[in-house]
């Protein structure tokens, strides 16, 4: 008969995590300096993100609640920022606010993607990771988004008009991500260029962090226990995944 054993506390897992860091034992004996101090913060700062209490909750409920929920999460996000984007001009503040969260939220998981790998068990699926990745740049646009309609920082080239659709807005943020800029739509006022020179840099991040996972393989075999990236729960925004179900013979 095969037994599952239950998902480890996130909480715990990532103090343990943390605790290993600040003494700088087991894997993260070769941190030192700036390079020790960003990673010790991250790791703390992980700690605060709403992925860990997700993990943390339907954790006790077992792995495969954790692993459903973890997934809802994900998806909710961007289809909050897509109900958001329709209002954003309406609500300016709540909308900045919450596109500002949702990014920090994002790109400190893809710091912990690469900076926190040493620490982090193999993805049980490289596609499931990749769906995930795709669901995060979806994320990652909706909200540049939002703040380029709550900034009305976007208008026609020529004019200084910025009263553009919700469709508009994604397609300018998609067209900034990508680094394509056709001049059909520009960002105007110190607000537009500033937002079109984050999310240009954030891409730029976000393209790196994808080759890195999937082409440059970023997993390595240390003591003979596999370590490598937790892109098996990507939406998890960095968190640690804590452990895949494992199973052992009885009788």
């Amino acid at each position: 008969m095969l037994t599952m054993k239950p998902p480890e506390n996130a909480y715990k897992k990532q103090t343990k995590i943390l605790k290993e860091i600040v003494q700088r034992k087991g894997r993260a004996t070769d941190l030192f300096g700036i390079e020790h101090l960003v990673v010790m913060v991250l790791c703390a700062w992980l700690m605060l993100m709403p992925a860990m209490f997700v993990r943390w909750y339907w954790g006790r409920k077992g792995y495969f609640s954790r692993k459903i929920a973890v997934e809802v999460y994900a998806i909710a996000k961007p289809a909050v920022l897509g109900g958001l984007l329709l209002w954003a001009r309406s609500y300016p503040l709540l909308s900045i606010a919450v596109a500002v969260f949702f990014l920090l939220d994002l790109y400190s998981y893809l710091l912990g993607l690469v900076l926190l790998r040493t620490f982090y068990t193999k993805p049980a699926s490289a596609t499931r990771s990749l769906v995930m990745l795709g669901v995060n740049f979806v994320e990652s646009v909706l909200a540049f988004a939002v703040l380029f309609g709550a900034t009305s920082s976007v208008a026609p080239a020529g004019t200084q008009v910025a009263d553009l659709t919700s469709g508009a807005l994604i397609y300018f943020s998609l067209v900034t991500a990508a680094t394509v800029g056709y001049g059909d739509l520009v960002p105007i006022g110190p607000a537009g260029r500033f937002i079109t020179i984050v999310e240009i840099a954030s891409s730029l991040a976000f393209i790196s962090v994808f080759v890195s996972s999937f082409v440059g393989n970023l997993g390595t075999r240390s003591g003979g226990e596999t370590k490598s990236h937790p892109g098996n729960e990507a939406a998890q925004q960095g968190v640690a995944p804590d452990d895949r179900p494992r199973t052992a013979a009885r009788g």
